[in-house]
């Protein structure tokens, strides 16, 4: 092939490929579930210098829903807070203190909390995988019309057999990024489905066990008024 249409490939390759990862980062900050991936984004600001996160805090998963930040100096929690609260508001926050026994001392530390995916958050997550998916496609339609009309030019007046195998590498490389695409899609879509099939048999049960205690006291109630008549 060609080492211009090579290169040119090579370019196309790398843009959709980038339009590929953007996707699956928006993803991974849909969050249905504690994961300090998602804290990957935020930034702290120390002494007006942004840092990453990772570089002023230690993440630790302490349930399913929950992530502890640990800050290397106490005095960045407000900071850290901050920068979640930029890139996560929907997180719930927390301060916290544990006590180290071998230091006989207590630590501070920031407690995040996933909400539930309830109705209306089960919606506002699908419509934002919507939203990202309709805007990674757009952009993998405008940048295939884009690079094709370059590689025709460069292919032009070159064998068909080259000319077919530069197309066909084309083609690969749209359609294996759409299918990258729509494997993250459905694996959030997933994701946000059994979260919320959680949340709707944790509902269930409550709503059992509030059935079953109401139930409990009224034969209590019922039980304490039938003692004196018994006892006549």
């Amino acid at each position: 092939m060609k080492l211009e249409a090579d290169i040119l490939l090579r370019k196309y390759e790398s843009v959709m490929g980038g339009y590929t990862s953007l996707l699956s980062f928006r993803l991974m900050n849909l969050c249905v579930k504690a994961d300090p991936a998602s804290l990957l984004a935020v930034q702290v600001e120390v002494y007006g210098e942004q840092k990453n996160i990772e570089d002023v805090a230690k993440v630790s998963v302490s349930a399913d829903d929950t992530m502890d930040v640990y800050p290397l100096h106490e005095d960045l929690l407000t900071s850290i807070g901050k920068g979640v609260m930029h890139v996560h508001p929907e997180f719930k926050q927390s301060l916290q203190t544990v006590h180290i026994e071998s230091k006989n001392k207590d630590l501070r530390f920031l407690r995040l909390v996933v909400p539930e995916v309830d109705d209306d958050r089960r919606d506002a997550l699908n419509n934002a995988i919507d939203v990202f998916y309709n805007e990674t496609k757009t952009q993998y339609e405008v940048n295939r019309n884009k690079y094709l009309i370059e590689l025709n030019s460069v292919m032009k007046g070159e064998p068909k057999a080259d000319i077919d195998e530069a197309k066909e590498t084309f083609d690969k490389i749209y359609d294996n990024n759409l299918d990258l695409a729509q494997r993250s899609i459905d694996e959030k879509q997933k994701e946000i489905e059994e979260a919320y099939q959680r949340y709707l048999t944790k509902m269930t049960e409550k709503a059992q066990a509030e059935k079953e205690q109401a139930a409990a006291e009224g034969e209590a109630v019922t039980h304490s008024l039938k003692m004196p008549l018994e006892n006549n």
